[in-house]
């Protein structure tokens, strides 16, 4: 990215201290910290010194790696994706890990967890993998690595990783992170079907699922929640009356389904069979 891209997130006055023309010194000024500047003001013409600035390009990163994980944090609201990206690499691993920890709990998380560069430890994650038609994935990786990977990682892997990594990543404890994998613009209707079937996937994707005018469209989505024995019994009721004879005949003799669901399937098949 370039400065130019920095220039319209500043004040006019702040922009001066961007402008290649103005005087050096006032810009060596910031680096040093001494130019009272609101938090976010500093972080982005540090940043841009440190991408545009040849002399001062050095100390203006090391002067934004300085700066703490709560002044990061409150300088980002609304900061283009390019911008967060370069803010990113621009700091030390150290300081990225730091600033991991405190990111998760803030309003910015989401935004930085889309653009943040995952580790090459979870590149079989973002790796396309094919789900045959019988909905089963042809290659599975190892999950062992997501056990490790910091929440604002697995925020991000949610919405930009492969199918095995959103069903995974659906069952996690955390509903955010649950969450997320429904915003996942990889995600298709055979994977969010296992998704929704399995046991496992936290209850608000399942809730998630069911309101969700995108996903319900697809027959085998509403399948999937009503063979679930974890969806809420008001969810499952809702997609009931639209199922195939054979599917209520299958979903009338799974024991582990809750046994209201049970009768009803019968009912209902029953007030099929008569109408024929």
């Amino acid at each position: 990215m370039t400065v130019l891209e920095l220039l319209p997130l500043l004040g006019p006055s702040e922009q001066a201290y961007l402008d290649p023309e103005g005087p050096r010194s006032m810009r060596a000024l910031v680096v040093e910290g001494k130019v009272s500047l609101a938090p976010k003001a500093r972080v982005l013409i540090l940043l841009g010194l440190a991408l545009s600035d040849e002399v001062l390009a050095d100390s203006a990163r090391k002067a934004l790696q300085a700066l703490g994980s709560s002044v990061l944090t409150e300088s980002i609201t609304d900061l283009p994706d390019a911008v967060l990206l370069a803010l990113v690499e621009s700091l030390t691993e150290e300081q990225r890990t730091l600033w991991l920890n405190d990111l998760f709990d803030s309003q910015a998380a989401a935004a930085v967890a889309h653009v943040w560069p995952l580790p090459d430890s979870v590149a079989a994650f973002v790796q396309p993998i094919r789900v045959a038609d019988d909905g089963q994935e042809e290659v599975v990786p190892d999950p062992t690595p997501l056990e490790t990977l910091p929440k604002l990682l697995k925020l991000g892997l949610a919405e930009r990783g492969n199918a095995y990594a959103c069903r995974v990543l659906a069952q996690n404890k955390d509903s955010r992170i649950a969450t997320a994998v429904l915003k996942n613009t990889g995600l298709d209707d055979k994977t969010t079907a296992l998704i929704g079937r399995n046991s496992a996937t936290h209850v608000a994707v399942l809730n998630a699922l069911a309101d969700s005018k995108e996903w319900t469209k697809f027959y085998r989505v509403k399948l999937a929640l009503l063979q679930n024995p974890k969806t809420p019994l008001v969810v499952s009721m809702r997609f009931l009356g639209v199922m195939q004879s054979h599917d209520l005949k299958q979903l009338s003799n799974t024991r582990t389904l809750p046994s209201a669901l049970l009768v009803r399937a019968k009912q209902m098949l029953e007030q099929k069979a008569h109408r024929k």
